[in-house]
C-alpha cells in the first residue's frame, strides 16, 4: 500500500470460499477489533478494474506477495470514508433493515442512506433499505440518528426495548463529577474523535513517543492519551507497522502476537525517507505539529523541518496552469463551477467516478477548480455524504445550480463551554456513534469515562438514549432530556 504496488492474495470471504486476488489496496480503517482494507482489483500494468472496489478484512487474507512491476495510481475523486461500513454492518450479514426516513433527516443519517443501501417511495414516505449484521446496533443507531425502523419485527422490538429501558430510569449521576476532576489530562487542544486529519496527527505522535529503544506502547496507553478506542488505538498500531517492511523501513518496529503493543526495534534509530515539500506543505506540517504540542527542539520536528524545500516550477509547470479544457463539454462544465462558486451557488449533477461505470447524482458546494495530471478538478463539499471530495470535470454531466443550503447556527459560547461527564458501562457505544469532541478520561475492557460537549439541540441526549440504560450522566438537566426524549419516540 505504501509503495502503490499491486498484491497478490488469496483470500478467504464471509461464506468460506478462498481465491487468488490481484489487489490495489486504496485506503483502510478500524472497527470493531478489525483492520478492513478498500481495495480494487488489479491488471499487472497497474489498471484498475471499473466497479471491482470492495472492503477486505485484514485476517480473512492468507498469503500475500507484492507485485513489484505492478504500480497503480489512487483515483484523485476516491474517498476511504465512502466504503467505511456502518457501524452495524460488522460480521456475517443477517438480513435487510428498512427505516422510515423522517422529512429532515441529520447529516449522519443522509450520509448513510448516501453510501449504503437503497432509498425508495412507498406511499409518499421516504424508505431506506439497507443489509445488517448487528441487530441490536442497527435499533440503537437508528434511535440515536433519527430514523424508525419498520422492518424485520425483531428489530422494531429491540428498538422499542432500547427506548423503555432508557424512558424508565434516570441516568443521573453526581459522583462523576468528583471522579473527572480528578484526571489529570495533557492531551492537545481539539484532539479527540475525528477524521483521517487527526488519524495523521495521531500517527506523527505515536512515532513521537518510539524515540528510545525497545519502548514498548500499548494500544491501551494510545487509547487514553490520544481519546480514541481500543480498536482505533490497534489501527493506529496497525499502520504504523505497514510502514516496517522490507520495501520500507520507515519505522524499524516490533509489534507483540497480539498485535496490541508496538516497540521499537533495539539497535535502530527512528528514521525516514527525506520528502520534499512546497513551501505550502511546509507551514501545514509545522502549524500540525505544534497542535500537537511537539517541541521544536525534538528530533521528529527536527527531521522533517530539514527536509523543507522551496518549491521549484518549470516552463512544463506554468504552461500546464494555462492549458484548456480537452473538449467543448469541458469548457462548459468548468465555466458553471466557475460561476457558483463566485456566486456563492450549489450544483447538482451526475457524476461517474473514475474506478465505476455507475453514475449518480451529487449535490456540493464547489470550492475551488484547479488542473492537474492533464485533468480539471472540481474540489466541492458534498452535501450528501457531508465530507470534502474531488470530482474530475470530464465525467461531470446533467450540471446545474441550485441554491446552497443555509449555514448550520454555531453553538453559543455558553453551548460551547458546556461540557458533560458520561461513564458508559458498555464500550460498544463509543464505536456505534460518532461522538463529537469526545475526551476520554478514563477506560479499561468494561467501560469508559468521558468529557463530551453538549453545543445544545437534542443530538447528544438521543444518542445517549440510544445507548440502554447503559450510561451514567453527570448533568441532571441532560439525563432529563434523555427519558423525555425515549418516552416522546415510544409515544410516536
Amino acid at each position: 500500500m505504501s509503495n502503490h504496488h499491486g498484491v497478490s492474495v488469496t483470500y478467504t470471504d464471509a461464506q468460506g470460499s478462498t481465491s487468488t486476488r490481484s489487489l490495489a489496496i486504496l485506503g483502510s480503517f478500524g472497527l470493531r477489533n478489525n483492520t478492513y482494507f478498500v481495495a480494487s482489483r488489479v491488471k499487472d500494468d497497474g489498471t484498475l478494474l471499473p466497479d471491482s472496489i470492495r472492503t477486505y478484512r485484514l485476517d480473512r487474507f492468507g498469503k500475500a506477495r507484492e507485485m513489484q512491476r505492478c504500480s497503480f495510481q489512487i483515483p484523485s475523486d476516491f474517498s476511504v470514508s465512502d466504503y467505511e461500513r456502518l457501524p452495524f454492518q460488522m460480521g456475517d450479514t443477517a438480513g435487510t433493515a428498512r427505516f422510515a426516513v423522517p422529512d429532515t433527516p441529520g447529516k449522519q443519517a443522509i450520509r448513510a442512506m448516501d453510501t449504503h443501501g437503497s432509498v425508495h417511495l412507498h406511499e409518499e414516505s421516504k424508505v431506506w433499505e439497507v443489509a445488517y449484521s448487528d441487530r441490536d446496533a442497527a435499533a440503537a443507531w437508528a434511535i440515536g440518528t433519527g430514523l424508525t425502523p419498520l422492518a424485520p419485527d425483531e428489530l422494531r422490538t429491540t428498538w422499542h426495548t432500547i427506548l423503555e429501558q432508557a424512558a424508565q430510569s434516570s441516568a443521573y449521576d453526581a459522583r462523576i463529577c468528583t471522579f473527572a476532576a480528578t484526571q489529570q489530562t495533557e492531551r492537545p487542544k481539539h484532539a479527540g474523535r475525528k477524521g483521517s486529519v487527526a488519524v495523521t496527527r495521531q500517527l506523527i505522535a505515536l512515532a513521537t513517543s518510539l524515540t528510545r529503544e525497545g519502548e514498548v506502547i500499548t494500544a491501551q496507553n494510545i487509547a487514553t492519551s490520544l481519546g480514541i478506542s481500543f480498536d482505533e488505538a490497534r489501527h493506529l498500531i496497525a499502520l504504523v507497522s505497514m510502514g516496517s517492511g522490507e520495501s520500507i523501513d520507515y519505522l524499524p518496529v516490533i509489534l507483540s502476537d497480539n498485535d496490541d503493543e508496538v516497540s521499537l526495534m533495539e539497535g535502530a534509530a527512528l528514521s525516514a525517507k527525506r520528502i520534499r515539500l512546497t513551501l505550502s506543505e511546509s507551514y501545514a506540517l509545522t502549524a500540525a505539529l505544534r497542535e500537537l504540542g511537539v517541541d521544536e527542539s525534538d528530533q521528529l520536528f527536527r527531521t522533517l523541518a530539514a527536509s523543507y524545500a522551496a518549491p521549484s516550477f518549470s516552463p512544463e509547470d506554468v504552461s500546464r496552469t494555462l492549458e484548456t479544457p480537452s473538449s467543448a463539454t469541458d469548457g462548459t462544465t468548468l465555466r458553471r463551477c466557475s460561476r457558483a462558486i463566485s456566486t456563492g451557488k450549489g450544483l447538482s449533477f451526475s457524476y461517474r467516478p473514475v474506478t465505476q461505470d455507475k453514475s449518480s447524482t451529487r449535490r456540493v458546494i464547489p470550492q475551488i477548480v484547479r488542473r492537474s495530471d492533464d485533468s480539471w478538478y472540481l474540489d466541492a463539499f458534498d452535501l450528501n455524504r457531508q465530507g470534502p471530495r474531488v470530482f474530475r470535470i470530464d465525467r461531470m454531466s446533467d450540471i446545474r445550480e441550485i441554491d446552497a443550503p443555509p449555514r448550520v447556527a454555531q453553538a453559543t459560547p455558553e453551548q460551547q463551554d458546556r461540557t458533560v461527564t458520561v461513564r458508559f458501562t458498555d464500550r460498544r457505544y463509543l464505536d456505534i456513534f460518532y461522538w463529537e469532541g469526545m475526551q476520554v478520561l478514563a477506560q479499561d475492557d468494561e467501560g469508559a469515562v468521558v468529557r463530551i460537549p453538549h453545543y445544545g439541540g437534542t443530538w447528544l441526549a438521543r444518542h445517549l438514549a440510544a445507548c440502554a440504560g447503559t450510561v451514567r450522566i453527570s448533568d441532571e438537566q441532560l439525563s432529563n432530556q434523555v427519558q423525555e426524549i425515549a418516552q416522546a419516540l415510544l409515544r410516536g
